[in-house]
């Protein structure tokens, strides 16, 4: 092992970051990200410095520190100060709603109250399981995760709240979209019978104002665990089984306390002075362009394409090769292909983020998700320039995280401010959605699309087990035609193969045949 550096954390440091990017040997000038390193491994490396070695770090400081020198120079003494105080308070009683659900309780109950934000999961069943078993972990899994038993509401001094119910208090009856968020049940899981080779299925549905892409998987470990309990011995005991390491209210009270910390205001000024000028989307180009109505709908529809295995490794291999994650070229390649479906090159693009920087949130259920702006000014020289672009932006961002996307858009001024989104949705329940229960294995077979949708573009990329990438598009009616959505699909599942396959080439021209095939001339 080729490193200089003598801090104690050298050598085990060094094997943490060599099983997890599957390297024999690490050297002092390697840089996580350029080894391969994305999120949801930087987060896995966090989680395991916290564990073997008792060092509390964020995915703030890994993003700092890339390169492994200075990663183990920094990284501060076990008994140094944490980042958080993980003591837990009661669980049950009123509390404060994180940053992120306020944002989703303004929209929801006031100009987005047609918007349906719930999630919902349909598993097939290999054999029939009893209810009263499921029940029971059901409810251990709430002891340990207030999350699922947690209902919001308003009061005129304090403003939003969420009141954390008893485990055995908790209805689980939330089965349908329903008006509003307040006042009722929000997480629901029940089983439902099915005609042909799957007897019975299991439906999970909950409101995303509660729940993220990352608590699935989280809570079907959890499940996993519990039922085996109720199978093992018959006790319903949270005890024993692993949950979470913090709750989401005392995550949700540590956030508010940071709200007028100095760096918090300096991500502030950061985030308005790279946004500066930037007044909203311009129009989208025709034939994309629905003809215009009088009123805004948020009525949904749905384009859906593959993209294949031998793309998503070339897109592996390429990263790579340019020392960058494989989300920066997914995300270059959007942006040029949505600046040539604009009238004007200038962009924004909302993407949702994982947003669990401290290793304590990895098994907690909550809405912790956060989304990030990202600004495309002009066109690059070529696809290398702007992949460089993107990474750089998103290194340099997320020192300023603490700000989130919907806060960004609130203080604009403009409701319209932002009007499509790009996701790799990489959480592990999304993208290796199976679970056991028992013996009985349960595989994901549908997922409820919402019958709304707030922006007129928002692209979900989910890598899935085969190697291959399934990919998205949920847009309005009332602003985008499906003939167009579907082209400009195509163009960014082509566009992928031009930066994975050629980044040094003429990235005008790659915009101008897109912008060709779009409008048709």
């Amino acid at each position: 092992m080729e490193v200089t550096n003598t801090s104690l954390y050298t050598v085990p440091v060094a094997e943490i970051w060599a099983d997890l990017l599957g390297y024999e040997e690490i050297h002092a000038d390697d840089n996580f990200f350029e080894l391969g390193g994305f999120s949801i491994l930087a987060m896995e490396m966090v989680a395991a410095i916290g564990s073997k070695l008792g060092v509390a770090i964020n995915l703030k400081y890994v993003m700092e520190h890339p390169v492994f020198v200075h990663f183990v120079a920094e990284l501060p003494r076990p008994d140094g100060q944490v980042a958080i105080d993980t003591r837990a308070t009661s669980s049950e009683g009123r509390h404060p709603v994180s940053l992120q659900q306020e944002s989703m309780l303004r929209l929801l109950e006031g100009a987005g109250k047609g918007l349906n934000y719930d999630l919902e999961w349909v598993f097939d069943l290999s054999e029939r399981i009893e209810a009263n078993r499921l029940a029971a972990a059901l409810e251990t899994a709430a002891e340990l995760q207030p999350a699922l038993r947690t209902r919001l509401g308003h009061d005129q001094q304090v403003g939003y709240f969420q009141e954390v119910l008893a485990a055995h208090e908790a209805g689980f009856g939330r089965t349908a979209a329903s008006a509003g968020v307040l006042c009722q049940d929000l997480f629901g899981i029940h089983l439902r019978d099915h005609a042909g080779p799957v007897s019975q299925r299991l439906v999970i549905r909950v409101s995303h104002v509660i729940f993220d892409g990352w608590s699935l998987d989280v809570l079907l470990r959890c499940l996993e665990e519990a039922y085996a309990r109720q199978i093992d011995d018959g006790r319903p005991a949270a005890e024993g089984v692993g949950g979470a390491r913090l709750l989401y209210s005392d995550y949700a009270r540590w956030q508010r306390s940071l709200a007028d910390a100095d760096e918090t205001q300096a991500g502030w000024q950061w985030w308005l002075s790279e946004l500066a000028g930037y007044v909203g989307p311009s129009e989208w180009v025709a034939p994309l362009r629905a003809p215009r109505r009088e009123a805004p709908s948020y009525a949904a529809a749905f384009v859906r394409k593959e993209i294949d295995e031998r793309v998503v490794e070339s897109v592996a291999l390429c990263a790579r090769r340019l020392g960058v994650t494989p989300f920066a070229i997914y995300l270059a390649a959007f942006a040029v292909t949505l600046q040539a479906a604009k009238v004007s090159d200038d962009v924004v693009i909302g993407t949702s983020t994982a947003s669990r920087y401290l290793p304590e949130l990895a098994n907690t259920v909550g809405y912790v998700a956060n989304g990030r702006l990202t600004r495309v000014r002009g066109l690059m020289a070529s696809p290398r320039e702007l992949i460089e672009y993107c990474a750089d932006w998103w290194t340099r961002s997320a020192s300023h995280a603490e700000i989130h996307m919907e806060q960004l858009v609130d203080r604009s001024g403009n409701p319209d401010y932002l009007d499509v989104k790009f996701s790799l949705q990489d959480a592990p329940g999304l993208a290796r959605p199976m679970t056991r229960l028992g013996e009985v294995t349960a595989t994901l077979a549908e997922v409820a699309s919402d019958t709304t949708v707030r922006r007129p573009l928002d692209v979900a990329l989910t890598p899935m087990p085969s190697g291959a990438g399934d990919l998205l598009a949920s847009y309005r009616p009332d602003t985008l035609t499906e003939p167009g959505v579907e082209s400009w699909l195509g163009q960014y599942c082509d566009a992928l193969v031009e930066f994975a396959t050629s980044p040094d080439a003429s990235l005008v021209e790659l915009y101008r045949r897109i912008r060709q095939e779009l409008v048709g001339r």
